[in-house]
């Protein structure tokens, strides 16, 4: 589930990177990029890794995460075909064919962690590796928290956590998503001390 959870997040912000369209400069695509250097950061500093550490760490773990996407657009897919099959009341057999194609990709995509688990052990030590996890959840926490008090108002990030207002004021609030949109100045009061440390 808590992988559930971080790669929706990640997949609501891709959407909401790509419907900010029009723009020349795409504030929310700055924004990805800069929450996904502030996590690199983040996990480095909580988990303590060397440079020779982080050389070899990194492109492991961007090809779990790479993985962890796969195995989820594969579990959504699964998910979506199943629910079809339910609602057009198909045979049984096409149900039960949908049904453990769903819980095998389910499978899948819960076993990648444990997969990489051994991996990061052959280059970190087991309390790094648990640092990873920990901080892995807080930075998620914070991420939702951001989401969660109308931190899109479609123009820059500041250091607030906080996407405040741009020169069109187009109020990206991720509405469509089920965060609701709240006034900038309240965001601004709200999340004072809940950034992330960096």
């Amino acid at each position: 589930m808590k992988n559930y959870v971080r790669i929706l997040l990640s997949a609501i912000l891709f959407a909401f990177c790509l419907s900010a369209d029009g723009q020349n400069n795409n504030p929310a695509a700055d924004w990805m990029a800069r929450m996904r250097s502030e996590k690199i950061a983040f996990l480095t500093s909580e988990m303590g890794l060397t440079p020779e550490e982080a050389q070899v760490f990194w492109p492991v773990y961007n090809k779990a995460e790479a993985e962890e996407t796969a195995a989820f657009n594969e579990t959504r897919k699964c998910f979506s075909a199943l629910n079809e099959a339910v609602q057009q009341k198909k045979s049984q057999s096409e149900i039960t064919r949908l049904l453990h194609e769903y819980t095998a990709a389910v499978t899948k995509s819960q076993g990648i962690q444990a997969k990489y688990v051994s991996q990061y052990e052959k280059i970190l030590s087991a309390e790094k590796v648990a640092k990873l996890f920990l901080a892995e959840e807080r930075f998620r926490n914070n991420q939702i928290m951001r989401l969660q008090g109308g931190a899109f108002n479609g123009g820059s990030f500041n250091g607030g956590g906080n996407f405040n207002g741009g020169s069109n004021n187009r109020g990206g609030n991720l509405r469509g998503f089920g965060f609701p949109g709240r006034n900038p100045n309240q965001n601004q009061n709200q999340n004072q001390g809940k950034t992330d440390r960096l």
